[in-house]
Parts: structure tokens; sequence; C-alpha cells
């Protein structure tokens, strides 16, 4: 399981992204069940909106994608939590 212990200084990234699925609605970005070890955005628009703009200075899914890639996200293809 992520914890916030473990971003390095200097990775604002993953910070936020915990920040973010900490406190943003589930109906919009939230942990998968029952472990938790993925996420999903369960509704892009308003993500892209409302907690994009909120969190970061641009409302671009697209960039917000690269971002995850970046770190090293990958999206879950198969299993129980396809689409996280």
């Amino acid at each position: 399981t992520w914890s916030p212990s473990l971003v390095r200084p200097g990775q604002a990234f993953p910070r936020k992204l915990f920040d973010i699925l900490s406190s943003e609605p589930p109906e919009v970005i939230g942990w998968t069940e029952p472990a938790g070890a993925s996420f999903l955005i369960r509704d892009v628009d308003a993500f892209a909106t409302r907690v994009l703009a909120k969190h970061f200075e641009h409302q671009n899914y697209t960039s917000f994608q690269r971002q995850l890639h970046l770190y090293g996200f990958l999206a879950v293809r198969r299993g129980p939590n396809c689409g996280a």
C-alpha cells in the first residue's frame, strides 16, 4: 500500500496525488476496493474541471496521465480492478 512517507523531497506530484485521493469525492476519484492497491478516476470530466484546477495549474487530463506514467503508474487492464 502506498504511503506519503515514500515520497522523496522534490516529488510534489505523488504527494498531490495522495492528497487528492484523501480529500476528493469518491464519486470522482478514489481507491479501489477492497485493498486500495490502486485508484480509479470515476468521472473524468469532473476530475479535469474541478480537481485538476484545484490542485494543479491546469485542467489538462492528458498532462495528468503523462505525470502518472512518468512516476511509473500503469493502467490495470485485467482482473477485478480493470480500468484502475
